[in-house]
């Protein structure tokens, strides 16, 4: 969307150079004045319904959490946007380091990620950002 507004605001910029450049002064400032506002709101509006992305490292010994957890984020207000998976042998034990990045809306936080990964009880979060 960045790419949209900053196209929209190269031609607004243009549009203005010209009516200044030939002499209308008042439409110039009251295009520039509305062009301002429009972006404002525009920026506000999107930030308000964007999405934030966090990376989430939590290993577990169960095959079966995994796809549990996966679950779980494509099922709420989350997209997993990568999945790392890296298994490693303790003794006669499997264990799984997941690196997982998810968008999340902007109201849910790290907080909130750290308490939806707490209702899986064979889950060790490791790092949340």
């Amino acid at each position: 969307m960045r790419g949209l507004t900053t196209a929209a605001g190269i031609w607004a910029t243009a549009g203005i150079g010209l009516a200044i450049g030939a002499g209308m002064y008042t439409i110039g400032i009251a295009a520039t004045l509305l062009t301002l506002a429009g972006l404002e709101l525009l920026s506000y509006l999107f930030k308000s319904l964007g999405t934030k992305s966090s990376m989430i490292t939590f290993s577990t010994h169960s095959k079966e959490t995994l796809k549990e957890v996966s679950a779980r984020f494509n099922s709420r207000d989350y997209l997993i946007v990568s999945y790392n998976m890296e298994k490693h042998r303790q003794g006669e034990t499997d264990n799984y380091q997941v690196t997982m990045v998810i968008k999340s809306k902007l109201n849910n936080d790290e907080g909130h990620l750290l308490q939806l990964m707490q209702e899986f009880p064979d889950i060790t979060v490791e790092r949340i950002e």
